[in-house]
């Protein structure tokens, strides 16, 4: 029987793929509320749209190649190509937003200041997105005011990274799985614990949570690659319970 492990390529497979579709998905569910058509379409209960189940699956995506990544080298070269991986583009992106997205728009509809555009890069260059906004631009907009909401996932994935890294150095192999099992089921009950008892209000606490959860899930299934059966027949059943979840 081929295990996962023994199929998977790191060097050929499908994940640019399956990325570059989780990422039209996010697109697509994000065409809503900035049409001015208010939220994108969502299944009942929490977390279940269109964009949700997309950040999901990157941050399970995330997990088997990071925890694999930090498998194969230590924690100061792999933190440092974490680093240097998100941060600086994360950085450019914030300046090309503020000083030459924000003051084209100005064209169109609002006003621009330099000093919005440099409040906008200072609160956000810690990563954590405390503003969308720039006083002033896209007032008229459906959405007013947002620029680049997708942004704010970066922080919880570098979370992620710190967190799998340091798991890996202090936490023997033996004890890692039935970690990142315990973390497995335990993310899964405060999330449903949220959903159901509406439990949770701090948006920090209940993020960590469900994106952590999906990240620990890509995590195991990267330490229990060899053990894990490669066949089609495992695929459709995992499909069908995702459809079976979503209605």
């Amino acid at each position: 029987m081929t295990s996962l492990g023994a199929a998977f390529n790191p060097k050929r497979n499908s994940l640019n793929a399956l990325r570059l579709l989780l990422a039209t998905a996010v697109i697509v569910s994000h065409s809503w509320p900035l049409n001015g058509h208010g939220d994108e379409p969502a299944g009942p209960g929490a977390f279940n749209s269109l964009g949700s189940w997309a950040v999901a699956g990157f941050f399970v995506i995330s997990g088997y190649l990071i925890a694999g990544s930090r498998d194969h080298s230590k924690l100061g070269p792999f933190l440092l190509r974490r680093l240097l991986r998100i941060y600086p583009a994360f950085i450019v992106v914030l300046a090309v937003t503020a000083f030459v997205f924000a003051p084209l728009s100005a064209f169109v509809m609002g006003d621009y200041s330099i000093g919005a555009g440099l409040e906008y890069l200072v609160k956000n260059a810690g990563l954590y997105i405390f503003t969308f906004e720039m006083t002033g631009t896209l007032t008229d907009a459906p959405y007013a005011g947002a620029w680049n909401g997708s942004l704010w996932t970066l922080f919880y994935e570098a979370l992620c990274y710190l967190a799998i890294g340091l798991a890996m150095t202090f936490i023997s192999r033996r004890w890692l799985v039935r970690v990142l099992v315990v973390t497995l089921v335990a993310g899964m009950a405060v999330t449903a614990a949220h959903v159901y008892l509406d439990v949770l209000h701090i948006n920090v606490i209940l993020h960590t949570v469900r994106l952590g959860t999906y990240f620990a899930a890509g995590a195991l299934l990267y330490f229990l690659r060899h053990r894990v059966a490669y066949r089609w027949e495992f695929a459709a059943a995992s499909a069908a319970a995702v459809v079976l979840t979503i209605v």
